[in-house]
């Protein structure tokens, strides 16, 4: 298991140089990093291009992460928000496969429905059953370019369909494609789920990708999570990929009000933060001989 960075640790103005945040999450001691398909399908050739050589030269791994648009809602009863969402979920899928990347993970079954619009059980399954038929639909564009996608759960505040990892099997056996799994998030779980290390074993080889976060979506380490019992949770499951912590230093941009971030996470600086949390998984990898490739 490589230990890595969500990209948007390290908060930027209107554009991201991602160049640049490769090579400060190399210095910082990483040895993968997230990377934002829904923005890097909006830049150049050439920045997709040069983000990729730079990662190669660096010896980063990366994946993908992504959301659907806000009028793509792929779980609504709206064939057109439905087609937007598809086709946003192909763009990003054919992005994937261009930079070399072979997986894409995020709430990619369903938009957040708005705050006070009631959703009953009734309304729940029909949203449901026209995700499952939306991400069979990118689940072909997916295998076709050797890609897989990650449904990850979300805590209850942020999804109405898939919160825990009993619901993303069930989610799973109606989609029935291989080339979708699920995306596990430590902070999601620590809300929603009884046992960390029990959820994470029942999910077994169905794991595509995995956000590392502490209880209080701070770097692991600087909450209240048992990372020793998820990492040999993780290696029991047989998941081999990376670790990518999706945390943020400080509130900044859209990502203020879309994830509740009101204050600061810093506790020495942003980087030396980042190296020592990555310096501890690392740690406890090897304490635990579990390898890190």
């Amino acid at each position: 298991m490589r230990v890595g960075v969500f990209y948007a640790y390290f908060p930027y103005q209107d554009t991201v140089d991602w160049p640049a945040v490769l090579r400060r999450a190399k210095r910082d001691g990483a040895d993968h990093v997230e990377l934002s398909s829904m923005r890097l399908v909006r830049q150049s050739g050439e920045i997709r291009r040069e983000t990729v050589k730079t990662a190669k030269e660096l010896g980063l791994t990366y994946t993908f992460c992504t959301s659907l648009p806000q009028d793509g809602d792929v779980a609504s009863g709206d064939p057109s928000q439905c087609a937007r969402g598809i086709d946003a979920m192909r763009q990003n899928i054919e992005l994937v496969a261009e930079m070399g990347g072979g997986v894409v993970g995020g709430m990619i079954h369903g938009s957040t429905l708005k705050p006070g619009v009631p959703v009953d059980n009734a309304t729940r399954q029909r949203r449901m059953e026209n995700s499952a038929r939306a991400v069979q639909e990118m689940a072909r564009t997916a295998q076709a370019c050797g890609v897989r996608m990650g449904l990850e759960m979300c805590n209850r505040y942020e999804n109405t369909m898939l919160n825990t990892v009993d619901q993303g099997l069930e989610f799973l056996k109606l989609v029935d494609s291989p080339a979708v799994g699920l995306h596990l998030d430590t902070y999601h779980m620590n809300i929603e789920e009884d046992d960390l290390a029990a959820a994470i074993l029942k999910a077994g080889s169905h794991i595509v990708n995995v956000h590392a976060c502490d209880n209080n979506r701070k770097l692991p380490g600087m909450g209240h999570i048992n990372w020793r019992e998820v990492l040999m949770a993780l290696h029991g499951a047989g998941y081999q990929g990376a670790l990518a912590m999706e945390c943020f230093s400080r509130p900044f941009g859209v990502w203020s009000n879309d994830h509740r971030l009101w204050r600061e996470y810093v506790k020495d600086g942003v980087d030396e933060d980042l190296t020592r949390s990555v310096s501890y998984l690392k740690g406890l990898l090897h304490t635990l001989n579990l390898s890190m490739e």
